[in-house]
């Protein structure tokens, strides 16, 4: 009804006061209507097109303050007070046409001027109004806008500290990983030597294998090895861990039971050892990655490789995906000139968000999966996983700041932000896509190479 209102107001004062095709201006994107100070005696009503009223601060900063089109009156201000100054710039951001009225032509104290009155006050409380709504939007953006600008400052200084522990950590890793090479040889020579009983053999494996079998596939191999070899539970157990073939026991016939301590013994020890390797090979790569997190703001772009990238948020996220199936395909690449540490970003929280509903659902199989391919020009890479999905409502604002929310106890908090995400990835040109339903989620991105 008051919108009904309104507009018979405004069809009123066009077809009363604003349809002088003698009182009529055209203007161009840019063009100026009004400028701050400019005396001013007309009333403007915009007949078609756009235009944009602004403020300027002290240091020269533009502030939007209203947009103003088809029926809109603007100019009211200055019309009406009594020093008639306008207080903003009034551009046309399109093509435009406004119609005029001037305040001499307006005569005091007869009907026509009471009827103007009337009919002109509704249309400049609604203009009022939606400038009001206008300013109260602009000033709860310029909040959002703050909060995350100070989010993104706690974040940058983090990353720089994490980068100087980072480079103090590289230095202590340096010489855990090299001492433990150093010893993985020293007790090779030294066990090499003093096997007298072919055991050697079974360190090797240690050292360059570990344990490769599961706790499901250790039992079942256990339950194997009792049966065939006639062992104890607690020696097949044992032997079990290692994953030595049958063929590798059988030499030892009968005898096996008595040797089952020391070939426990050279595997532990290389297993220990092949631990030791592998745990500062990775320290090491988790190192490199903080350091290059923190150095996001210091790093020219360079040559890449994107699945390198990938492998160095892997190595930050292992302990959230070590429960899960991990499915790496990578294709072949071309480098493309990047900040690494923007991508690292990307994947971590991509892999993160991914990692946390699998868990949170209790998803049976939980599995990621990470393919990159090269075509048509373009790198493209999918992180898809078969968790619960993502709500209905939520995707539509997915990629907004600080969406998170709580479906029926799983909680879809989005880390740094898939805004964050996407503004990286438009960043480079390229684009983000999500495809989600129950059991399936991927996101794709296409980067120009």
């Amino acid at each position: 009804m008051m919108e009904q209102e309104e507009s018979n107001h405004t069809l009123w004062l066009r077809k009363r006061f604003f349809s002088d095709p003698n009182r009529c201006l055209d203007l161009k994107p840019g063009d100026k209507l009004l400028q701050p100070g400019q005396y001013n005696e007309r009333l403007f009503m915009v007949v078609e097109g756009l235009l944009v009223g602004s403020i300027e601060n002290e240091e020269g900063r533009r502030y939007e303050i209203f947009r103003s089109g088809s029926g809109k009156i603007v100019g009211a201000y200055s019309f009406f007070s009594d020093a008639h100054r306008s207080y903003s710039t009034v551009v046309a951001e399109e093509p435009s046409r406004v119609a005029y009225i001037e305040r001499s032509a307006l005569k005091m104290g007869t009907p026509e001027n009471q009827d103007f009155a009337e009919q002109i006050l509704p249309a400049v409380v609604d203009e009022i109004y939606l400038r009001q709504l206008q300013a109260h939007q602009l000033t709860i953006e310029r909040e959002e806008a703050r909060e995350q600008l100070a989010r993104m400052e706690k974040l940058a200084a983090l990353g720089q500290m994490a980068a100087g522990l980072a480079h103090e950590l590289n230095n202590a890793i340096g010489v855990i990983n090299n001492n433990a090479g150093w010893l993985a040889d020293r007790m090779r020579e030294y066990l090499s030597e003093k096997d007298s009983n072919g055991m050697f053999p079974f360190f090797e494996i240690g050292l360059e294998s570990g344990i490769t079998l599961s706790s499901a596939e250790v039992r079942q191999r256990s339950r194997e090895l009792e049966t065939r070899f006639q062992l104890s539970a607690n020696q097949s157990k044992n032997l079990a861990k290692t994953g030595i073939s049958n063929e590798s026991l059988e030499r030892f016939g009968r005898n096996l039971p008595q040797y089952i301590e020391r070939i426990s013994y050279y595997f532990e020890t290389g297993r220990v050892l092949n631990d030791m390797l592998h745990a500062s090979e990775h320290a090491a790569k988790v190192v490199a990655s903080v350091q290059q997190l923190g150095a996001a703001t210091r790093i020219k772009p360079q040559p890449a490789n994107l699945n390198e990238t990938i492998q160095g948020a892997l190595a930050i996220v292992k302990n959230l995906t070590k429960s899960l199936q991990l499915d790496l395909q990578f294709g072949s690449l071309p480098l493309i000139a990047v900040n690494p540490s923007d991508w690292v970003q990307v994947w971590i929280n991509l892999i993160k968000n991914a990692a946390e509903a699998l868990v949170s659902a209790r998803t049976p199989k939980g599995k990621i999966t990470i393919r990159s391919k090269y075509e048509d020009g373009q790198i493209v890479i999918k992180i898809q996983d078969n968790g619960p999905g993502i709500p209905e409502e939520l995707k539509a604002r997915i990629f907004q700041p600080n969406v998170t929310t709580k479906v029926e106890g799983l909680t879809f908090g989005l880390g740094l932000g898939l805004s964050i995400v996407q503004k990286i990835v438009e960043t480079y040109h390229g684009t983000i896509e999500l495809e989600s339903r129950p059991g399936l989620t991927v996101f794709t991105m296409k980067i120009p190479a």
